[in-house]
């Protein structure tokens, strides 16, 4: 129950930090009676009571998107509170599959979670010499991996060194373009997420160079010649590096003569842990750890949307958060198109790739914030007339009801109009 005059504090999510944060509830409002949808989700067995047309955070294709609640679909995993004390998956997005993908192709392995359905973790192995390039893969997940102790290699005996991280999160078509079923597996579609970060780890995990000529090879032996002929093509599209593929009695290899490794060199160099500086044919090592930072969401998990239901109508109320203008209900997180800001707007359409299509939908007869707070409309002011950008506005007419209940709509959005301050509650 919010009293006036205290603050009241509810948990939101910053999307440009990623991180948890308490915020101030600055008002609540009454929005008449709606339509209700009812979620059910797989760890709970109440379900959750929402307008249709409510935004929800949803993890889909390596990305934390907002979509509303009439465009869910039974198998959606929306976003949900995870505690620090729990077991929940750890949501990785896609912004960070290079450096997964460099670690597969080298010496680490994603592992199905047996637990917890669509979740893997990372498992890393290294030679005990080379426990501080191992501890630096290792510091990139921090605060989600932990060491694994007493490992010998199943070849030689000799001890290594490891890490795991907990269970995390990614997309199923980024685990499906390197693995088939719990087998690895390289597949042309990993170029999509084949960067010189990725380069630069497959390197220092798997690459070699011949102090004599100056050639790399790759350790590609446990691959067919066709997945290595998909790697030997994305180094030539992505960084016009002319590989050569040889069949040896241990295994197909790729090798790069020392024109192209010195081409390879110049693009990696700054990605090169300086314990793997060795691997490199001069002194142009100038490694910055800075650019391997990423920023998981480590207070984000997942839950998988098992049935969708409409519900009778009933009072809709919301409120006003200070800031992030999204919140967690019964632990999700919930998000209001028309109450964000220009920034918050301007972080979504951001996000969006080449071939790309977004539709941007809010209500701009509700808002749950002041508006003074809301970017909406001046966005849309601000977006009109560009090219390939479309601006539609239903009115009344569009409305597919009963005319009775059209006739009642007009009326009350009048008397909202005309009684705007009974609908404002604000929390001093």
């Amino acid at each position: 129950m919010f009293k006036l005059g205290k603050d009241v504090y509810v948990s939101s999510w910053n999307e440009d930090m990623k991180i948890l944060e308490n915020r101030r509830v600055t008002g609540v409002f009454e929005n008449g009676i709606k339509n209700i949808t009812k979620i059910y989700t797989k760890d709970r067995t109440k379900p959750i009571k929402t307008t249709k047309n409510h935004p929800f955070s949803v993890f889909k294709d390596g990305e934390i998107k907002w979509i509303e609640v009439d465009n869910l679909n039974i198998g959606d995993n929306i976003c949900r509170y995870k505690g620090h004390n729990t077991n929940d998956s750890t949501i990785i997005t896609n912004d960070s599959y290079d450096i997964i993908l460099g670690m597969c192709l080298g010496d680490s392995s994603l592992i199905q979670n047996k637990q917890i359905k669509k979740s893997y973790r990372i498992l890393t192995n290294h030679s005990i010499k080379q426990y501080d390039y191992m501890n630096f893969k290792k510091n990139i997940f921090d605060e989600i991996s932990s060491y694994r102790n007493s490992l010998k290699s199943g070849y030689t005996g000799e001890e290594q060194c490891g890490f795991q991280t907990k269970s995390i999160n990614i997309s199923n078509e980024f685990y499906n373009s390197m693995y088939n079923g719990s087998k690895k597996f390289i597949s042309s579609e990993i170029s999509r997420w084949f960067t010189e970060r990725t380069l630069a780890i497959w390197y220092m995990d798997d690459g070699s160079i011949s102090k004599s000529n100056g050639t790399v090879t790759f350790s590609t032996n446990s691959m067919s010649y066709d997945e290595v002929n998909i790697l030997s093509k994305i180094l030539k599209i992505k960084f016009n590096l002319d590989g050569s593929i040889y069949k040896t009695s241990k295994g197909i290899i790729l090798c790069l003569n020392r024109i192209n490794s010195l081409k390879m060199f110049d693009i990696i160099s700054k990605y090169i842990h300086p314990s793997m500086s060795y691997k490199l044919n001069s002194d142009i090592n100038n490694f910055d750890n800075s650019l391997y930072r990423i920023s998981y969401n480590k207070n984000l998990s997942t839950t998988e949307i098992v049935n969708i239901e409409d519900s009778e109508s009933d009072y809709v109320y919301n409120i006003e958060v200070d800031g992030n203008h999204n919140y967690f209900v019964e632990n999700i997180l919930v998000h209001n198109c028309q109450n964000a800001s220009i920034k918050q707007l301007m972080l979504w359409v951001t996000r969006l790739g080449t071939d790309s299509k977004a539709v941007m939908m809010g209500d701009t007869s509700q808002y749950d914030v002041r508006r003074r707070d809301s970017g909406y409309v001046d966005f849309i002011k601000m977006v009109d007339g560009m090219n390939d950008l479309f601006l539609f506005e239903f009115e009344n007419k569009d409305i597919v009801r009963n005319k009775f209940l059209v006739e009642i709509a007009n009326r009350y959005d009048k008397y909202r109009f005309e009684n705007e301050e009974k609908f404002k509650k604000p929390l001093n």
